[in-house]
């Protein structure tokens, strides 16, 4: 790791396990204008092929157009970004023409003022955003698994592996990592989408972030149940 080290402690935020998973988040510390120039020397350091993810809210002292400025510095150079954010700051992200956007169904919601029942009304929302400028939309559906609309134009939609939730925390996290691992790998988005499934839900299973075996684990054994060879 190779963090930016700010002055004040990061934000704490406790979440409530009972019959109902609630959270309370804390308000992000200050972030002085030296940091962000220091983090913004680290990302001139990416190179063509590199992951960019930016993923969350930001501090009240950090421009709530951060992701965007960020985007536009490094046009050009080859670098594949993932956002996964809420409102505005994914918005104006997309005539970056971000690699990857990953809205969960509230959000996708949130986005367009409309109740969204099923995956036809989900892929043409996410239509909607790859229009605006997106490449890959994937929309994850919590415990129904996700959907994908690819930069190639193929939608996909498959199930999440069958498995008791312990601690959702971080799941929507390990949806992007496992989905960028599986499409490093191997350039293969079906493959991606199961990952980032896989990854997402193994997570959702464990009381901390699942581990990479827990993960291939579950991507062999869903191949065999969920999604049968």
């Amino acid at each position: 790791h190779d963090f930016v080290h700010i002055q004040e402690n990061s934000r704490i935020n406790v979440k409530i396990e009972a019959d109902k998973e609630t959270q309370i988040n804390g308000a992000g510390p200050n972030v002085s204008e030296g940091n962000m120039q220091e983090l913004y020397q680290k990302l001139d350091l990416l190179k063509n092929g590199d992951v960019l993810v930016m993923s969350g809210s930001v501090p009240s002292s950090v421009s709530h157009h951060v992701y965007a400025e960020m985007m536009k510095r490094l046009q050009g150079k080859g670098i594949l970004c993932a956002v996964d954010a809420e409102k505005d700051l994914q918005s104006e992200t997309l005539p970056y023409r971000p690699f990857l956007i990953k809205p969960n169904i509230e959000e996708l919601e949130m986005l367009f003022h409309k109740e969204i029942h099923t995956e036809g009304e989900i892929m043409l929302y996410a239509r909607q955003l790859q229009d605006k400028g997106a490449c890959n939309v994937l929309v994850s559906r919590g415990g129904d698994g996700a959907c994908l609309l690819t930069e190639k134009g193929s939608a996909y939609s498959l199930p999440a592996p069958q498995g008791a939730p312990v601690n959702t925390v971080g799941a929507g996290d390990s949806m992007i990592a496992g989905f960028l691992y599986g499409y490093m790998k191997t350039q293969d988005y079906i493959y991606a989408l199961k990952a980032g499934i896989c990854a997402g839900s193994a997570s959702a299973f464990s009381d901390q972030l699942a581990s990479k075996k827990e993960i291939l684990d579950l991507i062999d054994q869903a191949e065999e149940t969920v999604w049968k060879k």
